[in-house]
């Protein structure tokens, strides 16, 4: 490649960062809590509150000595990246008491739980009995992101099926127990979690794309350590949880990264962890 001609790479390279920089630090806005309200029996998160945006929020505290609040706003964002929307999510700050909270906002337009279990479990087929491309490339790519930051509890229930006129939208919610600083680098969850089960359930009615996968490793592995730091710029410092912090930075930077991937990718390629 010519001088000029990997100047000017170098700079578009530069300004997708700085965008994607830009973007990823400007996530975690504040809202005012309004109400608190009791959640969804059976929910994992501290209450239900109207903001002073007019938004509905599901809100978590850290729990258990776990930085709740960090791994759902790091892997929220993360999800984003690589073109898994989650609904939006904000900082929700309690006035009254100096707490703070990780908001994901209830979306006006999701299905009720009926319609949403019915989505899930309803296999559809065409005319050769061949899966369609959706939902089964999405629960792919979702099941390959769970296992990379090492997810144990993607339940059902935190798989959000939204409403999109006639067409059904999904996404993901709930990362608190995305453990990723905490195992090995080559060591994934377990066949018994919740993870692994509820995508054996779901590969069986809406099958199995590893093209799929295998895209969404490549989607992480693009993500550039710098986009990667700044999903921590974006939270409140009191989220932070500092060494797991700074040992998920050094895995992104360094050669934990590349060793989690390969070993991904053999498992997927070779159905050792389908």
């Amino acid at each position: 490649m010519a001088s000029s001609e990997y100047q000017v790479s170098a700079r578009m390279a530069n300004l997708i960062t700085s965008e994607r920089l830009q973007s990823s630090q400007d996530v975690l806005f504040p809202v005012r809590l309004l109400t608190r309200e009791r959640p969804p029996e059976g929910a994992h998160i501290s209450h239900v509150s109207l903001a002073d945006d007019g938004g509905l929020y599901y809100c978590k505290r850290d729990q258990d000595g776990a930085p709740s609040r960090m791994r759902e706003a790091l892997f929220s964002q993360l999800a984003r990246e690589v073109n898994l929307p989650t609904p939006a999510f904000r900082v929700v700050e309690d006035q009254d008491t100096g707490e703070s909270f990780f908001g994901s906002m209830r979306e006006t337009s999701t299905v009720d739980d009926v319609q949403r279990k019915k989505f899930l479990r309803t296999e559809r087929r065409d005319e050769l009995g061949r899966f369609p491309e959706f939902p089964g490339r999405w629960f792919s790519q979702l099941y390959a992101f769970d296992l990379f930051i090492h997810n144990w509890d993607r339940s059902a229930a935190n798989i959000i099926v939204l409403s999109d006129g006639p067409r059904r939208r999904l996404c993901p919610i709930d990362f608190a127990a995305a453990e990723l600083a905490l195992h090995p680098f080559n060591q994934f969850p377990v066949a018994s979690c919740e993870t692994v089960q509820v995508a054996r359930r779901l590969r069986i009615v809406h099958g199995f794309f590893a093209d799929s996968a295998l895209q969404m490793l490549k989607l992480l592995q693009a993500v550039p350590i710098a986009v990667f730091e700044s999903f921590f710029r974006a939270m409140p410092s009191d989220w932070l949880h500092t060494e797991e912090r700074d040992i998920l930075c050094a895995f992104w930077a360094g050669e934990g990264m590349h060793i989690r991937i390969e070993e991904l990718q053999r498992g997927i390629t070779d159905g050792q962890i389908l």
